[in-house]
């Protein structure tokens, strides 16, 4: 465990504080790192005119103005320096569990943005998390769509897209060339989580949230659940 303490500019509070508030909220799961200290973020007040006690501290450097907080977070190995330098068994497992930390997420709402490897950690225990909320968005207001066919090929070797591309579209065919350029990484990927990179995954994910269906998820491996442990376990005896 470490303490952190963060600065950043008033300019982008507000962000910061949205961010901070979509990964905290009551239906989180546990796949993010890092927890804010009593204040919460709770820093929108400042922007009426009032800063909470406990809240962040401030101070005036030139024409701006600028804001500390502390939090504490466990100390993880970021996911691809973990990837660098780890077996084909460790990899498959740490893809496995990337996966699974992404499907937690939406399961509680939480589209994390940016899904590089830079952005999760592996913990002590071998299980992945999420620390950068810097592009996190709620599910229910992204738009998961598939990429239309090119009308011709110079509209497909164009440097700019031949379809239009609103705030909050995402195109989960785009994930593929920017996660899966190692073969081993690739293949452990496709055999487990090929499904994040079809926009219907993401959709029905949605939808599932619209209708208000809660997912189940298990903050330990799937293989530790007592249904699963004790399968095969004979039934006790009378007077056991």
């Amino acid at each position: 465990m470490t303490f952190v303490t963060v600065f950043f500019d008033i300019d982008t509070l507000q962000s910061v504080a949205r961010s901070y508030g979509v990964a905290r909220e009551p239906s989180q799961v546990e796949r993010t790192e890092g927890n804010v200290t009593s204040s919460t973020w709770e820093t929108r007040g400042f922007l009426g005119g009032a800063v909470p006690a406990g809240g962040p501290q401030f101070s005036v450097q030139g024409a701006r103005l600028w804001g500390s907080q502390e939090h504490t977070e466990r100390r993880v190995t970021p996911l691809n320096i973990f990837l660098t330098h780890a077996s084909d068994a460790e990899v498959e497992h740490a893809l496995v569990e990337y996966g699974n930390a992404i499907k937690d997420l939406t399961a509680a709402n939480i589209f994390p943005g940016d899904m590089l490897y830079k952005n999760f950690g592996v913990t002590r225990l071998n299980r992945v998390v999420f620390y950068d909320y810097d592009e996190i968005e709620y599910m229910t207001e992204c738009n998961f769509r598939r990429i239309p066919p090119a009308p011709n090929e110079e509209a497909e070797l164009s440097d700019e897209p031949w379809y239009r591309v609103e705030k909050h579209d995402v195109f989960p065919e785009q994930f593929g060339p920017f996660l899966l350029g190692d073969p081993r990484i690739r293949a452990a990927f496709l055999k487990h989580h090929a499904d994040l990179l079809t926009p219907e995954f993401w959709q029905e994910r949605k939808s599932r949230i619209l209708a208000g269906r809660m997912e189940d998820v298990y903050p330990y491996p799937r293989e530790e659940r007592f249904v699963h442990r004790f399968a095969k376990s004979p039934p006790p005896q009378a007077g056991e």
